[in-house]
């Protein structure tokens, strides 16, 4: 998962270091965003728990 191994960057060396530190692929976002949705719709609610509220 991740960039392809084909994939070039049309910038500087220093440049693309810089830019790759703080990227996150889409796949990555892709698959962190399948889990989430995954973990809530399989989440349990208890609807005899009021939900309480901050005075």
């Amino acid at each position: 998962m991740g960039f392809p191994d084909n994939f070039e960057f049309p910038v500087s060396r220093t440049n693309a270091i810089k830019q790759l530190a703080n990227a996150v692929c889409p796949p990555v976002i892709k698959s962190i965003f399948q889990d989430i949705l995954f973990s809530t719709e399989n989440s349990i609610i208890s609807e005899s728990r009021p939900i309480r509220e901050k005075v």
